[in-house]
């Protein structure tokens, strides 16, 4: 993926090259590997690099990503570790104006080009931010003095006046009449130096003064969210941020074209994986499941309804289903979080006009989750509990149970 040219080429031109994005690929530098016995090493020598150029951490810029189930993440990953430590050269922040170090992972993510595609579209951004630019002042043109006549012995001196711009004019003094007139001296006009139009020469950037010496800066974010993280679909999407602070935590990941698809319909089945996750759950390793449609519950979502149903997060139906694919209402969803995360429940009325609609297996869960603000009533004050919810609406609920919890 180019990271090895990319950590050499930081290593031998930081005084030409000001951002670097080593994808999917750790410094050779050392032993050809940043294994974990050489990542200290290699995070030395990267760093020595910055301080023996007297460079500021703002003056570069590390940009890396790769995804979790790639090749490369085993060896990359303590390097960037080691990194982390040495904060008077890497300061570690997903804000590239308060940091100039971030390491972007994808769960999921492999070695090859569709999540490398989407690292880059989802890094360009930080290396466009414009910069204000300051006017080219215009060069004032000089005036060009003009002669000042000689004295001469018995007559007068000529007064002169130059005028600036197209030229000037001349007074000649007077003479004695009884002496000999001496010429008076007649100045020449010196035509001024008309303004050209200036050529913007670019700024040049300046040099660091050697003397600087980084002051050690750390950034403490209480989570740290990578940009996109992969995902191609969710740039301008209302959840977000919620999507981010899942994939920060490694609960949520996407699909393989490298997309989230937040407005999806959201199953019982993926419902009741992402739930386990956030809870911490380790899927059972050989699940037994005991429903009578567990043929169609997909091996993928198996473990975690396995552990899921031994902790009473999920129960089947009364036929003794758990019709894995069938799609969740939000009344639905809301029960299962707010049981698997026990919250509790509240006997405050819910204030929204379809409040009324709300079964009443959950209502007071429902109460409980607006409660603690983990849920919200649309924009036209109704809850619609019976609305299949979506896979965006999922991530904000859980997001905001991690909060709480």
């Amino acid at each position: 993926m180019g990271s090895v040219c990319t950590w050499y080429t930081y290593i031998n031109c930081l005084d030409y090259i000001k951002y670097y994005i080593p994808l999917s690929g750790d410094c050779w530098a050392i032993n050809r590997d940043a294994s974990p016995e050489n990542s200290k090493a290699t995070a030395e020598l990267l760093a020595e690099v910055a301080r023996s150029s007297e460079y500021t951490p703002q003056d570069y810029k590390l940009f890396c990503a790769t995804g979790d189930a790639d090749i490369a993440y085993p060896n990359m990953k303590p390097q960037i570790d080691e990194l982390k430590k040495l904060t008077d050269v890497f300061i570690y922040s997903s804000d590239p104006i308060k940091g100039n170090f971030y390491f972007m992972v994808c769960e999921g993510g492999t070695h090859a080009w569709n999540y490398v595609n989407q690292y880059i579209y989802n890094i360009l951004p930080d290396l466009f931010i414009e910069a204000s630019e300051e006017p080219t002042p215009t060069p004032t043109a000089t005036p060009t003095p003009t002669a000042t006549p000689t004295k001469k012995p018995g007559g007068s001196t000529g007064g002169n006046t130059g005028g600036s711009g197209s030229g000037g004019s001349s007074s000649g003094g007077s003479n004695d009449s009884d002496k000999t007139p001496t010429p008076t001296a007649t100045s020449t006009v010196v035509p001024t130096a008309t303004p050209t139009a200036a050529t913007e020469v670019p700024a040049e950037t300046p040099t660091p003064t050697p003397d600087v010496t980084p002051t050690a800066t750390v950034i403490e974010e209480d989570t740290e969210t990578m940009p996109g993280a992969g995902f191609s679909d969710i740039s301008n999407h209302w959840a977000k941020e919620f999507i981010l602070d899942l994939v920060a935590k490694n609960i949520l990941s996407g699909y393989e074209d490298g997309t989230i698809k937040p407005d999806n319909n959201i199953s019982r089945a993926e419902l009741t994986t992402i739930v386990a996750k956030a809870l911490g759950l380790t899927p059972a390793e050989n699940p037994v499941l005991d429903f009578a449609d567990k043929d169609s519950i997909p091996s993928w979502a198996a473990g975690y309804i396995a552990v899921a149903k031994e902790k009473g997060i999920v129960l089947g139906y009364e036929d003794k289903t758990f019709r894995p694919n069938k799609e969740c209402s939000r009344e639905e969803a809301v029960t299962i979080i707010m049981n698997a995360f026990k919250f509790g429940t509240s006997d405050n009325e819910i204030k929204l006009s379809d409040a009324k609609d709300i079964s009443s297996w959950a209502y007071k869960l429902v109460a409980k989750a607006i409660e603690l603000d983990i849920v919200r009533g649309y924009p036209d004050n109704t809850f619609k509990p019976k609305k299949t919810i979506t896979r965006a609406e999922i991530f904000a609920i859980l997001s905001n149970c991690l909060k709480n919890n």
